[in-house]
């Protein structure tokens, strides 16, 4: 896994959802995990709106628009209907599959972003099928298909105060979709 830790992968990171300026930020696949899944990830506030974002996706122009896609580094998945018998079942398949992943609770306790760095950048004509593809091959349980939206944002992770969130990452190797 050392190895492919050091790959670098493009992201576009927004002040908030309600902008669409991006700017892009090229970083290693260990500080993305660190990023989501660090000590220092969790942003405390009281709602999930008005802290920062981000996408795997990069635009053209720095702007957020589906059209503007330029490439995609990362498949994200939002877990928002996973029963607990269901996460602990795709912890099972995860650890079988060796794919390198993050994982963290979002704001809605419950809730869970699952994170996949790609081995390369996917064309955005590409992008669709294998976020589907992988979502089928691990029956990913849960998942909000807005997801795939090439204009999607994530918001950084954040927790409200007085609470604590789970996360984790593992995996060997990058996805890299057939």
């Amino acid at each position: 896994m050392i190895e492919h830790l050091s790959t670098q992968v493009a992201i576009s990171i927004l002040d908030s959802e309600r902008t669409a300026s991006a700017s892009r930020v090229t970083l290693t696949v260990r500080e993305l995990i660190e990023a989501l899944t660090g000590p220092d990830a969790y942003q405390v506030r009281g709602a999930k709106e008005g802290g920062g974002a981000w996408s795997p996706i990069v635009w053209r122009d720095d702007t957020r628009d589906s059209a503007g896609a330029e490439s995609v580094s990362c498949l994200v998945y939002d877990l928002d209907h996973a029963s607990p018998e269901d996460l602990a079942a795709l912890g099972d398949r995860l650890d079988a599959s060796g794919w390198i992943y993050a994982t963290h609770e979002t704001h809605t306790q419950g809730r869970f972003r699952l994170v996949f760095p790609l081995a390369s950048p996917l064309a955005p004509s590409t992008y669709p099928g294998a976020w589907r593809g992988l979502l089928d091959s691990l029956e990913i349980p849960g998942v909000d298909l807005q997801c795939a939206d090439l204009a999607r944002l994530f918001f950084l992770p954040s927790r409200p105060p007085e609470s604590e969130r789970l996360c984790g990452s593992g995996g060997t190797h990058l996805y890299d979709p057939p």
